[in-house]
C-alpha cells in the first residue's frame, strides 16, 4: 500500500487540476477620463494544449505505472522478501496443492513458516506449515514448499496468505504476504 500512496496522490492531484480554459473580459473605467479601456486576458490554445497533453500523458503514465505495481506486487512483495513461484496469482487451484517459492532468511524459524488458505468470505479453508528446502539461516532467498489439503465448499475464490515464522511477537518483526487463488 505504501508503494501506491504516491501514485494516488498523483492522480488525486492530476483529476483536480484539469479545468476549463477561458476568455475573459473585463472593462475598466479610468477616473477623469472620458474614455474606458477594456482590457481582455486570455490563455493560450497551445499553451492550453501543451499543459492538458502533458496531465493526460503524466496521467497515462502514473495508471500504467499503477498497474505494473499491482502485477508485481501480485507475484512477488519485495517489501517482505517472498516470491511465490507456485500457483500463480488468480490460478484456480485444487487438493492437494503444491506450493512452491523463496522466502530470505527472516521469514523463517526453525527452517518454517505458515500459510493459511482462506475463502472469499474470510474463513479459515486450511494451515501449512512451509518448509525450508536448503539452509535457512542467511539473508538470501531459500527455497520452501508446502503442501495444502482443503475442501473450498462454496466457495470460487480465496487468498493464500503467507505469515513469517515471528517468535518475538513483536508487530514490527511481522511479515505477511497475500496471494489471490481461485477454486
Amino acid at each position: 500500500m505504501k508503494k501506491f500512496l504516491p501514485l494516488f496522490l498523483i492522480l488525486f492531484l492530476l483529476n483536480g487540476c484539469q479545468g476549463d480554459v477561458a476568455e475573459e473580459s473585463v472593462d475598466v473605467d479610468i477616473p477623469n477620463s472620458s474614455h474606458s479601456s477594456e482590457v481582455q486576458t486570455e490563455s493560450s490554445t497551445s499553451e492550453a494544449e501543451i499543459v492538458e497533453s502533458d496531465l493526460e500523458a503524466a496521467e497515462e503514465e502514473a495508471l500504467n505505472e499503477l498497474n505494473t505495481l499491482s502485477e508485481e506486487e501480485s507475484l512477488t512483495n519485495s517489501d517482505d522478501n517472498i516470491i511465490i513461484s507456485s500457483p500463480e496469482p488468480n490460478q484456480t487451484i485444487s487438493s492437494p496443492l503444491v506450493i512452491e517459492g523463496e522466502a530470505i532468511g527472516k521469514w523463517y524459524f526453525e527452517g518454517a513458516f505458515l500459510v493459511r488458505l482462506m475463502d472469499e468470505e474470510g474463513k479459515e479453508l486450511a494451515i501449512a506449515p512451509v518448509t525450508a528446502t536448503e539452509e535457512w539461516m542467511t539473508e538470501e532467498p531459500v527455497p520452501f514448499v508446502a503442501d495444502l489439503e482443503f475442501e473450498p465448499g462454496e466457495a470460487a475464490a480465496g487468498k493464500l496468505i503467507f505469515e513469517n515464522d515471528n517468535p518475538s511477537g513483536l508487530p514490527e518483526n511481522a511479515l505477511s504476504f497475500e496471494l489471490p487463488v481461485q477454486f
